[in-house]
């Protein structure tokens, strides 16, 4: 969802020059879109960048087989004991 939310608030702020252009100055509506759209990217690589990592971090304890399954608090087995 993160990733989703940021990816559009870029798409929005390439929308800026042209949603603003008659009440702003041209220079403010263009710097404006450029640190949106350059704050919004970041944070959008970022997320990406942990979420791939969390799932390469799952695929390699599932390969080594090493994920546990907690049973209501009591015990846990192996995901390749289920």
């Amino acid at each position: 969802l993160r990733i989703a939310l940021t990816f559009l608030a870029f798409l929005f702020s390439l929308c800026i020059p042209t949603l603003f252009s008659d009440s702003q100055d041209i220079l403010t509506t263009n710097v404006g879109a450029v640190l949106g759209a350059g704050i919004s990217s970041t944070l959008f690589l970022r997320n990406r960048a942990a979420r791939s990592d969390r799932m390469g971090k799952i695929d390699r304890e599932y390969a080594m087989g090493s994920l546990r399954v907690k049973y209501r608090g009591v015990r846990t087995n192996e995901l390749a004991e289920l």
